[in-house]
């Protein structure tokens, strides 16, 4: 008090004793020295200062002049770290005295408008806080450039409060392009951008891009000075990658470093020093070090307790770490107490979709599944559930798919979790029972089903911005296709590697830019909410999804997973969803693999009475490992529309025997679904295009001229040749690895031909487009793709196993571009693709070869059938819970509805014989239609005295719209 009086007293004299001209400049001198005492520490002088400058401002301008919004925000500031309630109040007012001034710049108001939004964004007010820097950016980027450091500022603020919300692609987004901006600026190298470096960092890890985090982290420590407490919380950072990447000795020898860099130094923040300790002590009892842990544990308690930091968001960690102890220790109700205790803290200081809250609940509820309260446990493993799929819906719209993969892996862990502690349920709810069920409705297939809305969305924008970048994100697809099969077929070096690299960056770049730029038109879409209840209304009547789920049952007792099936049964018409637990997923596997093996054998040499013997037995191990204990479930007669997982989407399900020795396509019509969500799109009215296009009999070896000149489709017939017994596949163990050739396919003509005659009798008035020979070309196909109702491909199918490479550097960072890009490794084969791309470089040319990455970029909306009359075009790189990804989920992409392929090799008569049946068939459905085809197939066998293997007969599977139109 007597420091205060003092103070008062001396300045007053000043004031008096100064001329008017240097009062009206006194405010400025003692703002200057109320911000340099508020920097040096000396608060209470401070503090009097900023009142001083504040009344003498007042006093010689009056109450709303620009002075008073400036010495109004600058108080603000000083109380922001002790006090948010007087910081806010002081905030508002300078805003308020802007509004009534009319001699104050915008661009204070900006700053105050900024300040105001960042302390509202430390608070769970997180949409005012929005709204606040928003108004703060629109003022600044009128009046400042997109460079200028203030509008940075802002805009990271801006991404700060989208991470901290659980936004983290939008907070990613705009990090990203303030970083970018810095650097041109100050270049890749300068210490100013750690901070940024840091916060995307931060962005990444909660999306669970691991790889992106550490680059960034990284980067931010090797920017920084030794000696700083920004460097030990980077490092904190970087430790806490490793930790979620179980790479725990890494994490505990950099906390160790950061830690001994600040733990007997004053000036670093007391939160810095709780946070680094308790994580040092979470990762050391990782590590089995339990009692250093403890020490280091309660050493972070001590200091929140010394320093008023009980309720810091800092201090999570620690605690949920100390509950998992006693959880461990078998110590349930001090667990307990400190789960609350971390529950509570996130609640009140974040987002109520924080990652955080997420990982604290579900960590929560292993307490309860450990002492065997599993209602209690599921009611938290789904709230975490809940949150998790949340934030993939909204990471999930800014991302690429290769990073919408890795950040769905948090939910998966939750999903898996939840179903393992429902598994031990002995009479479930029906409360839990539909939880159960869109559990595993909302697991599967949701990064499909966001990849299919944007493209459709990309493709339908039509804003000029969006329209140049798809077109660059098309033509770079094209590219990387063509390239990848340049470099397989000629073994090329590392500078075709590094061509490879170049474009699969240059794809992956253009479609984060892509969804970016439409970043804010998809956010105005809300993601459909997958339920049980939605999904059953979508269904035709008489008709059972059966969805099939693999995931992993999470033992306690041996702290390991161990993966599942499952399979969801749903009934139009019947409110409560039944779940059927198949058992060990690797017996089940083994199982297919052996079907696969099979079938494989079966195609190079033939159905031999041993081979058939065989067959029966696998089929009816595979029929009562996934089919029986579903059959009570079940009614003969039901329409069955299957959605396989895993090593399911191998199989032909109508070829499984029953032990009567029946086919199941001979009890049930099947059609097949890549996810029981899918139900909810087809239900969407969709215009259909008009006529068929048709592609057969390829001359594989027409030079580039004869292709790509305008030649019209014919429906004429060649010299018949007698070479059925081709197969349509073009694998030689490892097709394109080297310069192989492909026979040609006379009886595809045929087929073809019978193709176009039914359609004509069916859609009378609309045009047929059939190419061959020559004519039968990529170059034709891309041009004529869009708009026809129906298109039809009779020709070589490819797939390629990354086995297929050798064993060199070269060949394997090759495969590496195929894993992420594996619509490289599936395509069909058309005109001139035996000449090995040569002339694919004249203006107009393709290589002869369409894969399934370029298929991905056309438009087939409007398409309602595809038929891939070619062998293997249903197999691809099988992706658990999205399906496979090959050519048929590229035709699914560009908007085919539905999609007839193949799951093997199926010899070109048997092909031929099949499509004419199908195509000459009367059905409404899809399902119908293949029941009857088959059946027709199977009768005629019969006959005949001959073998019904399905080898013959179930080789094409019909996915999509079952509706046929």
């Amino acid at each position: 008090m007597k420091i205060e009086t003092h103070v008062r007293s001396l300045l007053l004299l000043i004031l008096l004793m100064l001329p008017f001209q240097a009062r009206s400049q006194a405010w400025k001198e003692l703002l200057n020295h109320a911000n340099a005492c508020n920097k040096q520490g000396n608060l209470d002088s401070a503090k009097i200062l900023f009142d001083q400058a504040l009344g003498d401002a007042q006093h010689t301008f009056g109450e709303y002049d620009s002075s008073v919004v400036l010495i109004l925000r600058a108080i603000g500031v000083y109380f922001q770290s002790k006090n948010a309630d007087s910081a806010e109040i002081y905030y508002r007012r300078s805003i308020e005295v802007y509004t009534k001034s009319n001699n104050t710049s915008p661009l204070e108001c900006a700053k105050a408008y900024h300040n105001l939004g960042v302390l509202l964004g430390e608070s769970p007010r997180s949409d005012e806080a929005e709204n606040i820097l928003l108004q703060s950016l629109e003022i600044k980027r009128k009046l400042l450039p997109p460079t200028d450091l203030s509008v940075l500022r802002t805009e990271e603020a801006l991404g700060t409060l989208y991470r901290e919300s659980g936004d983290y692609g939008k907070a990613v987004m705009i990090t990203t392009s303030v970083l970018e901006r810095k650097e041109k600026i100050v270049g890749h190298n300068h210490s100013s951008l750690t901070i940024t470096l840091n916060n995307l960092g931060i962005a990444y890890y909660y999306m669970g891009d691991y790889p992106n985090a550490e680059i960034n982290f990284k980067r931010a420590i090797s920017l920084t000075g030794e000696d700083t407490s920004n460097r030990a919380g980077f490092m904190n950072n970087l430790a806490a990658v490793y930790h979620d990447e179980m790479k725990y000795y890494e994490e505990t020898q950099i906390l160790r470093i950061a830690w001994e860099s600040i733990k007997n130094r004053a000036a670093v923040n007391p939160s810095m020093k709780m946070l680094l300790v308790g994580d040092l002590g979470a990762a050391e009892y990782k590590l089995n070090e339990i009692e250093a842990g403890k020490e280091h544990l309660q050493e972070a308690l001590t200091i929140a307790r010394e320093n008023g930091l009980e309720e810091s968001p800092d201090l999570t960690y620690t605690l949920r770490t100390l509950a998992e102890i006693y959880r461990d220790e078998k110590k349930y109700t001090e667990a307990d107490s400190f789960y609350r205790a971390t529950t509570a803290i996130v609640r009140t200081k974040l987002s109520r979709q924080h990652q955080l809250l997420a990982t604290t609940i579900q960590s929560h509820a292993s307490l309860f599944r450990r002492i065997g309260k599993l209602d209690s446990a599921l009611t938290l493993y789904y709230k975490a559930f809940e949150m998790y799929h949340q934030m993939f819906q909204d990471v999930a719209q800014f991302v690429s798919e290769q990073e919408a993969l890795r950040t769905a892996l948090l939910s998966e862990r939750s999903s898996n979790l939840y179903l393992s502690t429902y598994s031990e349920l002995r009479n479930p709810s029906e409360q839990r029972r539909a939880e159960a069920a869109n559990v595993l409705l909302q697991s599967k297939g949701k990064i499909s089903d966001e990849i299919f809305q944007r493209h459709q969305m990309f493709v339908r924008d039509g804003t000029p911005r969006i329209d140049s970048l798809s077109h660059k994100y098309h033509t770079a697809k094209v590219r990387l296709a063509a390239q990848y099969i340049q470099s397989e077929r000629m073994h090329t070096g590392t500078g075709s590697v590094s061509v490879l690299d170049s474009l699969s960056r240059l794809v992956t770049h253009l479609e984060s830019e892509l969804v970016h730029t439409s970043g804010d038109f998809k956010k105005a879409l809300p993601p459909e909410n997958i339920t049980s209840e939605k999904i059953v209304r979508c269904l035709p009547s008489s008709t059972v999804l059966v969805e099939f789920v693999k995931h992993s049952f999470f033992d306690w007792e041996t702290q390991s997973d161990h993966p599942k099936y499952s399979a969801l049964i749903l009934l139009r018409g019947e409110r409560n969803p039944r779940i059927v637990e198949l058992g060990d997923a690797t017996v089940i596997d083994n199982l297919v693999s052996r079907y696969r093996k099979h079938m494989l054998v079966t195609s190079l040499s033939g159905v031999t009475p041993a081979r058939w013997e065989e067959y029966k037995s696998i089929a009816r191990s595979l029929f009562k490992k996934i089919w029986q204990p579903l059959q009570l479930k079940l009614n003969e007669g039901e329409k069955i529309i299957i959605a396989p997982d895993g090593a399911l989407n191998l199989l032909a399900f109508g070829g499984l025997m029953k032990p009567s020795g029946n086919y199941l396509i001979e009890e049930h019509s099947l059609h097949y679904l890549s996810a029981g969500r899918d139900l909810l799109r087809l239900e969407q009215k969709k215009e259909s295009g008009k006529g068929l296009l048709a592609f057969g009999d390829a001359d594989f070896d027409a030079p580039v001229e004869a292709r790509i000149k305008d030649q019209q489709p014919m429906l004429a017939r060649n010299e018949e040749q007698d070479q059925f017994n081709a197969v349509r596949n073009a694998r030689s163990n490892c097709f394109m690895m080297s310069n192989e050739t492909v026979q040609s396919l006379p009886a595809t003509h045929f087929e073809v031909e019978a193709v176009g005659s039914n359609w004509k009798q069916k859609y009378t008035i609309e045009p047929i487009s059939v190419y061959y020979g020559a004519g039968a070309s990529e170059e034709h196909f891309k041009q004529h793709a869009t708009g026809n109702r129906s298109i039809h491909i009779a020709t070589h199918g490819y797939f390629l196993d990354v086995t297929c490479s050798d064993q060199s550097i070269i060949s394997k960072r090759r495969q590496d571009v195929t894993i992420e890009n594996p619509l490289l490794r599936s395509g069909l084969l058309l005109a001139g693709a035996n000449l090995h791309g040569e002339g694919a470089d004249a203006p107009g040319a393709e290589d002869g070869i369409l894969t399934a990455l370029e298929v991905s970029s056309l438009d087939l909306r409007g398409t309602d059938l595809v038929v891939l009359s070619a062998c293997e075009t249903g197999l691809g790189k099988i992706e658990q819970g999205e399906g496979v990804y090959g050519l048929r989920r590229a035709f699914q992409l560009a908007g085919a509805k539905t999609v007839v392929s193949s799951l093997w090799q199926v010899p070109d008569r048997e092909t031929t014989t099949f499509m004419k049946i199908l195509y000459s068939q009367d059905a409404k459905t899809y399902p119908e239609l293949f029941q009857k085809t088959a059946i027709q197939r199977l009768k005629e066998l019969r006959i005949r005295k001959q073998s019904t293997h399905p080898y013959y007969w179930a080789g094409f599977i019909a996915t999509g719209d079952w509706k046929i139109k």
